[in-house]
């Protein structure tokens, strides 16, 4: 596989499905655009659906190494909440488009496996945010009767993002974006408030 042929897949394909959406996408403009053989694209992707999907994985595990370097680097419960919380939204920000483009699109394609990745996604940022808990508890800053159900508030919180975010559509402009990061601001502020103890910080 090379490299700088996938590259440019990505971002071109990126483009499109952010401009046009999934469906209205082609595998023929996403060649066209990139300059490239539709016949060498079908040597890296079997399909649109997988260059669909192996874009979310790229966007998604870069941010994923961007949350977790700034979870290590915070020593306190709080900080390391608050990373966990906000540098997700941060990377929303960033690829809002796509983002939207993916949680608004209607197509029954390759809806089962977008199922399939937001439910990897989820399993993967519950153990961080449990490790988060339990770090948390280990400091004592964690209130004793939710220190007790750890497990519990991760599944919690989790489904309260799954009902949120299910057959919801999205409609978040460019303008509006400070105003959703302000929101998650506030929202992880009083989420500390109320899970710290806070005799216990000093």
């Amino acid at each position: 596989m090379q490299p700088e042929k996938v590259e440019a897949i990505f971002e071109v394909a990126n483009k499109l499905f952010v401009k046009q959406g999934y469906m209205k996408t082609s595998v023929d403009e996403i060649a066209r655009d990139a300059m490239i053989a539709k016949g060498t694209i079908y040597n890296y992707f079997d399909s649109k659906e997988s260059i669909f999907l192996a874009l979310l994985e790229k966007v998604f595990a870069e941010a994923k190494i961007e949350i977790m370097s700034k979870i290590d680097q915070a020593n306190t419960f709080e900080d390391k909440f608050r990373a966990f919380i906000l540098e997700p939204i941060k990377s929303f920000v960033s690829d809002y488009q796509l983002m939207l483009q993916i949680l608004n699109e209607d197509s029954p394609i390759y809806f089962k496996k977008l199922r399939e990745f937001r439910a990897k996604l989820l399993r993967e940022f519950s153990e961080i945010l449990e490790s988060i808990f339990k770090f948390g508890t280990e400091q004592g800053v964690i209130k004793p009767k939710y220190a007790e159900k750890i497990e519990k508030i991760v599944e919690m919180m989790f489904a309260c993002i799954l009902v949120g975010g299910a057959n919801v559509k999205i409609n978040i402009t460019e303008h509006k974006l400070q105003e959703f990061v302000e929101y998650h601001m506030l929202h992880t502020e009083i989420l500390i408030d109320g899970f710290t103890n806070k005799e216990q910080i000093t």
